[in-house]
C-alpha cells in the first residue's frame, strides 16, 4: 500500500464528492439495492439484518430497489486494504468528476398525461383462452415440457400500472429469409475475432450483397435476415461461398494483396412472424408453436439493426446500446480512468395477443476515451504494473501514427499488455523488464533507406524519432499491440482509446458507491427516460428505414397492465412466554419490546477473538478496556434481550495484526485452533475494519477448518453502543445457533403447514471478470427442515467452471432428504424447489438434466410406490421488466408500486405459468420485481385449492409472496423466496473461502493451474470449499 499512498482516507474527495449542489444530494447513496441494502435498520430499535457488516453480496440486493447497475460488486464490498499486502488500499473520495447528473422533481411518478386503459382486446383474449384451454384435457403449455399456466391471479386488490414495454405492430402476413453466415479462418490458419467477423459482414454486405443490403438486417456474426430473397443463393444446403477482401474500418481502398476470407451464406429457412401473432391469439387448446425462439431472434435482428449501424452509438452484445455522444445527466466519473454512461436494452418479447418491445435504462461501466496516457495516468496504477496490464489488457485503441501515401491514417489495435522480455521468439534480443519504457525495450527491425535507419535492434524511442518525427515520453511502459509470440511495440502517445468500451475488471468500493449514486433514479425519472431518450435512441421512429422495410411499427408509449396487490401476513415473536403477532403495514417491522421466537434452549458458551490493529485501537478511545467493557455490557445486554442467553464470555483472545506482517494467516490461524479445543458454541470476532483478506481468512478458518460458528463485526461500528446495531448481530447468531428469530405460523404457509413439504434452494456462482483461470463454478444447495422455515443447512459443491447445469445434484438433494430424516423419522412427501440463477434459455436444461438427477435421489431414498411430488420454480431477478405506478395514491413513499404488488397478464404469455411479484418495499431507486416460472409441477395442479383460492397460480403467488416474509435475517420482507436467496448466500461465502482464485491479486488472474490435472485441482478446490462436519448443518453462511 505504501508505493500507491492511496489508503483509506477522505482527503481526496473534498468538496466534489457528493453534496446537495450537485442535484442528487448524498443522501442517495446506500438503500435497498444491489449494493448495501442486506444491511440497513429502520431507527427504531429493530434490526433489519446486515450480512457480516460488509456491504452487499453478490451485487444482487435483496431487499430494495434496483439501480440497474451491470456489475457484481466489489467481491461483496467487504475490503477496503487495511491488512492485505498486495492491495491498492481504499479509494477516501475523487468526488463526482464531470459532475452533473442534476434532477427536477425526482420523485414523481411516471405522468405522461392521459393514463391508457389496459388493452381490452388483450383482456378478452387472456379471458377466452382462460376460459377454453386451462382445464382442457389436451392443451399444452409454452414449451414441450413446460407447465400449463392453471389460471389467473385474482387475490389482492386491483392496481394499474405502467410497465417498459411498447407495442410493436407488425404488417399483416410479414414473413422474412433467414441466413447462415460461416466465416472461415484467415491466412494464418486462426479463426477471426469477434470483431474481426463483424468487419468482414460489413465488407460482404459491401462487396456482394449491395443491391440488397437495405433489404437486409445482421447481427454481424452468424445471422442474416432478408425481407427478400437474396439473388444467387439457393435454397440448397450448400448456399454460396464469397471471397471476402479485408480492409480496415477507416481505409479507403483496398491493399494490392489483401488478406481474403471464404465467408459461406447459407438459406436456413422462412421466420412466419405472422405464425407467431397467430399463436399468441389462438385459443385452441392443442396449439403449439415450435419456432417462437427463432421468430423473435429475428425481430431483435431487425430491431437491433438501427442503433447498431450508427458510428455515434456503441452497442455492447446483442441489444444494450448506448450513446457515445451522452448529455452531461447521462454519464458521470468513476474514477480510476472509468466513467459510467446511460444507455438502453431492447429485446422483442411474445405475450397474450402481441408482440411487445421490452426497453430499460442500462448503466455501464467504460473506460474513459481519448488519449491512452491520459487513461494510465487517471487509473493510478503506474505503480503496480501487473494490476495496470490487467487494467489494458483487451481493450481496443487507435494508433495514429501510421502514414499511407503521405496521408495519416487510423489503424484500430487490441492491447495485448505490456512490453514483456518474454515476447517473441527471437533469443538474441536485448534484454530488458517488464514494463519497461520506449528508451529500453529494444526489438529488431530491417532498417530503412528512406528513414535511413541500419538494420539491427533498435528502442522504441529511436524508431518513433527516426521513422515517424515523434518524440515519445519515457514516463510510460510500452504496450504491446501484436501478440505474445508476434508483439507489436508502440508508446502510450500514439494510442487513443476507443469510446464506448466496458470495464471488464471488478470495480473498486469507490467506483462501486459512485455507480449506485449515479444509477439511484426514481421510477418516475427511468420511464421518461426509456420513452424521451431510449425509444428515439433506438430508432423508434416512423423515420426508420429498416423497420419500414420489414414492417415493424413500435409505438412510444408505455403499455398499461393489470396487478395485483396482496396483504402482508401475520409475523410472529415471542412477548415474554406469550406469541405476539404483528401485521407489517409496510413489509418491514421493528424488534421493540419483543423476543425471538425460539431460541436455544441451554446458556450459550461463548467468547471473543480481537483482531488487533492501528483502526482497533483508533476506534476505541479508551482502548482495549473500553472494547472489553462494550463486549460484557452492552453487547451481551442488548443480545440477552432478543432472548438468546449467554454465560459469561469465556477468557478472549488478542491477535496484534501488522498489515506487513507475512505470518497474518498463521497468527490468526493459530488463535481459532487454540479455541476450537475448548468445546465453545459461539465466537465474537471483531475486525479492525472492511478488510477483504481478513475477512475471507477468519470465514474459511472458522468456517471450513476448525469449525467454530461466529459473527464478525467491524472495531468502527461495533465501537458506537447501538441497540439496533446488536440486534442486527443477534439476528445472525440466533440463526447460527439453530433458533427462530420469527415465524409466519398458523395455516398461512398452506401446505408447508402440514409439515411434509420441504422448500429447497439451489444456485451456481460462476468466476467473475479477472478471476483465475482455474477458478470452478461452485453449486449450492439448501433445504428447510422444519415448518418454521428458520433453517436451512447448505452444501457445496465444485464443479467445471462456467456450467449453469448442476453436477452430482442427486448426491447433493440426497444430502438434504438425510437431515430431513434424521429431524422428522420420514422423508417429506413433497419438495418445492426454487431454483436461482437460470436465464430463459436454460429452463429445458433444468427439466432435462437436472430433474433426472433430483428424481434419481428419491428413487435412491424412497420405496418405489412413495415417490415424493416435485415442483421446480425458476427464480430470475436478472431480467428487465419493471412496472410504474399510473396514480399517486397507488405509489409506495419511493414512487414504486406498494410491495405485494403481483402481475401475471400483460406482459406475460397466458400459457406459461409465471408471474411478477414484488414483496419487498423499495426504498429507492426503480423497484425490481422477482420473476417466477414453473418449469416442472407435480404439487401445486395435483393439490385441491384451498379457500380462497381459485386456482393453483393463486396458491403459488400466494406461497411465494408469504415466504418473502420468512427470511431470518431481517425484520422485513425481501425481495425473493428465501430458499434462492440462501443458496446465493452460500455461494458468496464459497468465494470467500476461494478468493486466492476468484479474487486475485496481481497478475495471478491471467494465470492458470496448468501443472496439475483438473482432476486434482477440482478435488483440493471441492476441500476447500467442504465445511467442517461440527457446524455443516448449521447456518454458517448467514
Amino acid at each position: 500500500m505504501s508505493d500507491r499512498g492511496r489508503g483509506r482516507g477522505s482527503s481526496r474527495g473534498g468538496g466534489r464528492g457528493g453534496g446537495d449542489n450537485r442535484g442528487r444530494g448524498s443522501s442517495r447513496g446506500g438503500g435497498d439495492g444491489r449494493g448495501s441494502s442486506r444491511g440497513g435498520g429502520d431507527g427504531r430499535g429493530g434490526g433489519r439484518g446486515r450480512g457480516d457488516n460488509r456491504g452487499g453480496g453478490r451485487g444482487g440486493g435483496r431487499g430494495g430497489g434496483t439501480y440497474d447497475v451491470p456489475i457484481r460488486g466489489p467481491s461483496s464490498g467487504r475490503g477496503r486494504g487495511d491488512f492485505s499486502p498486495a492491495s491498492r488500499g481504499g479509494h477516501g473520495g475523487r468526488g463526482g468528476g464531470r459532475g452533473g447528473y442534476g434532477r427536477v422533481d425526482a420523485r414523481r411518478i411516471y405522468t405522461p398525461g392521459a393514463i391508457p386503459e389496459y388493452d381490452a382486446s388483450v383482456l378478452e383474449k387472456e379471458t377466452e383462452i382462460e376460459k377454453t384451454v386451462f382445464n382442457a384435457e389436451n392443451a399444452r403449455g409454452p414449451a414441450p415440457m413446460l407447465p400449463l399456466r392453471p389460471g389467473f391471479n385474482t387475490q389482492g386488490n386491483e392496481v394499474l400500472l405502467f410497465a417498459n414495454y411498447m407495442d410493436l405492430a407488425v404488417k399483416q402476413g410479414a414473413q422474412f429469409f433467414r441466413y447462415s453466415i460461416d466465416i472461415g479462418p484467415g491466412p494464418d490458419k486462426k479463426a477471426p475475432s469477434i470483431k474481426k467477423c463483424k468487419r468482414l459482414v460489413q465488407l460482404l454486405l459491401e462487396e456482394h450483397l449491395a443491391a440488397e443490403r437495405r433489404h437486409i438486417a445482421t447481427d454481424s456474426r452468424s445471422n442474416i435476415i432478408s425481407i427478400t430473397r437474396l439473388k444467387d443463393i439457393s435454397d440448397d444446403t450448400d448456399g454460396k461461398s464469397f471471397r471476402v477482401r479485408w480492409k480496415a474500418q477507416d481505409e479507403e481502398k483496398y491493399e494490392n494483396n489483401p488478406d481474403t476470407f471464404t465467408v459461406t451464406v447459407k438459406f436456413t429457412g422462412m421466420v412466419a412472424v405472422s405464425d407467431l401473432i397467430d399463436y399468441l391469439t389462438s385459443s385452441n387448446a392443442s396449439d403449439f408453436f415450435a419456432s417462437k425462439s427463432e421468430v423473435l431472434q429475428a425481430l431483435n435482428i431487425v430491431v437491433g439493426e438501427y442503433p447498431k449501424s450508427q458510428s455515434d452509438i456503441a452497442s455492447i452484445g446483442a441489444n444494450k446500446h448506448f450513446s457515445l455522444n451522452p448529455g452531461s445527466d447521462d454519464r458521470f466519473s468513476l474514477g480510476d480512468g472509468l466513467e459510467v454512461i446511460r444507455g438502453y436494452f431492447v429485446s422483442v418479447r411474445a405475450a397474450t395477443a402481441r408482440l411487445l418491445v421490452n426497453v430499460q435504462v442500462k448503466n455501464i461501466a467504460v473506460y474513459e476515451s481519448g488519449s491512452l496516457a491520459g487513461l494510465i495516468g487517471n487509473s493510478r496504477l503506474t505503480g503496480n504494473l501487473h494490476n495496470l496490464e490487467k487494467f489494458l489488457k483487451t481493450l481496443r485503441v487507435v494508433v495514429t501514427h501510421l502514414k499511407k501515401d503521405k496521408k495519416s491514417i487510423r489503424r484500430e489495435k487490441t492491447i495485448w499488455g505490456l512490453a514483456h522480455p518474454r515476447d517473441g521468439k527471437d533469443p538474441n534480443r536485448p534484454g530488458f523488464r517488464f514494463g519497461d519504457g520506449p528508451d529500453k525495450v529494444k526489438f529488431y527491425q530491417d532498417g530503412s533507406k528512406e528513414d535511413k535507419i541500419n538494420p539491427g535492434y533498435i528502442t522504441v524511442s529511436e524508431w518513433f524519432k527516426k521513422k515517424y518525427k515523434i518524440n515519445v515520453s519515457e514516463d510510460f511502459p510500452v504496450i504491446n499491440v501484436g501478440s505474445r509470440d508476434r508483439p507489436s511495440y508502440v508508446p502510450v502517445e500514439v494510442c487513443e482509446v476507443i469510446a464506448g468500451q466496458p470495464a471488464k475488471m471488478k470495480l473498486s468500493p469507490y467506483q462501486t458507491s459512485q455507480m449506485i449514486r449515479f444509477a439511484v433514479r426514481s421510477p418516475g425519472e427511468n420511464a421518461d427516460s426509456i420513452v424521451n431518450e431510449g425509444a428515439p435512441l433506438l430508432g423508434f421512429s416512423p423515420t426508420n428505414g429498416v423497420l419500414n422495410t420489414f414492417g415493424l411499427s413500435p409505438t412510444r408509449k408505455l403499455i398499461t397492465v393489470p396487478g395485483r396487490t396482496l396483504a402482508a401476513p401475520t409475523v410472529t415473536y415471542k412477548q415474554g412466554k406469550e406469541e405476539k403477532h404483528l401485521r407489517p403495514a409496510k413489509a418491514s417491522w421493528n424488534l421493540v419490546d419483543f423476543k425471538f421466537y425460539e431460541t436455544r434452549r441451554h446458556a450459550v458458551k461463548w467468547t471473543w477473538v480481537v483482531l488487533d490493529s492501528f483502526s482497533t485501537s483508533k476506534a476505541f478511545a479508551g482502548g482495549h478496556e473500553a472494547l472489553i467493557k462494550r463486549i460484557n455490557d452492552e453487547w451481551v445486554k442488548n443480545v440477552s434481550a432478543a432472548g438468546i442467553s449467554l454465560l459469561n464470555a469465556a477468557e478472549g483472545v488478542t491477535v496484534s495484526l501488522d498489515r506487513n506482517d507475512r505470518n497474518l494467516q498463521h497468527k490468526v490461524d493459530a488463535a481459532f485452533a487454540s479455541l476450537a479445543k475448548q468445546g465453545l458454541d459461539f465466537i465474537l470476532v471483531i475486525l479492525p475494519s472492511r478488510d477483504t483478506l481478513l475477512y475471507n481468512t477468519v470465514k474459511y478458518l472458522c468456517d471450513v477448518k476448525h469449525g467454530l460458528l461466529h459473527a464478525c463485526v467491524t472495531a468502527n461500528k461495533f465501537a458506537k453502543p447501538s441497540a439496533q446495531y446488536d440486534a442486527n448481530v443477534a439476528l445472525k447468531v440466533n440463526l447460527k445457533l439453530g433458533g427462530t428469530n420469527h415465524r409466519v405460523g398458523g395455516t398461512q404457509l398452506g401446505i408447508i403447514s402440514e409439515g411434509k413439504t420441504m422448500l429447497v434452494g439451489i444456485d451456481v456462482t460462476h468466476p467473475s471478470p479477472g478471476s483465475a483461470k482455474s477458478a470452478p463454478s461452485i453449486a449450492a444447495i439448501v433445504a428447510s427442515v422444519g415448518t418454521n422455515l428458520s433453517q436451512f443447512p447448505a452444501q457445496l459443491r465444485v464443479q467445471t467452471e462456467k456450467q449453469e447445469k448442476v453436477d452430482a445434484l442427486d448426491v447433493l438433494l440426497k444430502s438434504r432428504l438425510k437431515i430431513w430424516k434424521d429431524i422428522h423419522e420420514e422423508y417429506p412427501d413433497n419438495i418445492i424447489i426454487y431454483r436461482d440463477g437460470v436465464s430463459e434459455g436454460q429452463y429445458e436444461m433444468v427439466v432435462n438434466e437436472e430433474l433426472p438427477q433430483l428424481k434419481k435421489a428419491c428413487n435412491d431414498l424412497y420405496p418405489k410406490s412413495k415417490q415424493p411430488r416435485i415442483s421446480i420454480i425458476v427464480v430470475g431477478k436478472r431480467h428487465h421488466t419493471r412496472f410504474y405506478v399510473t396514480r399517486d395514491e397507488d405509489a409506495s413513499q419511493s414512487k414504486n408500486p406498494p410491495n405485494g404488488t403481483v402481475v401475471d397478464r400483460g406482459v406475460t404469455e397466458a400459457r406459461a405459468f409465471d408471474f411478477f411479484l414484488q414483496s419487498h418495499a423499495a426504498l429507492q431507486g426503480t423497484a425490481r420485481p422477482a420473476h417466477y416460472i414453473v418449469v416442472h409441477d407435480e404439487i401445486f395442479r395435483n393439490t385441491p385449492v384451498p379457500h380462497p383460492f381459485k386456482n393453483a397460480a393463486e396458491v403459488l403467488i400466494d406461497l411465494s409472496h408469504r415466504l418473502c416474509y420468512t427470511f431470518g435475517r431481517a425484520t422485513k420482507a425481501v425481495s425473493i423466496c428465501p430458499p434462492a436467496y440462501y443458496a446465493d448466500l452460500v455461494c458468496e461465502r464459497a468465494r470467500c473461502y476461494l478468493s486466492d482464485l476468484f479474487d486475485p491479486s496481481g497478475d495471478e488472474g491471467s494465470t492458470s493451474d496448468a501443472a496439475s490435472e483438473a482432476g486434482e485441482r477440482q478435488q483440493r478446490q471441492q476441500r476447500m470449499v467442504t465445511v467442517h462436519d461440527k457446524i455443516k448443518n448449521s447456518m454458517f453462511y448467514i
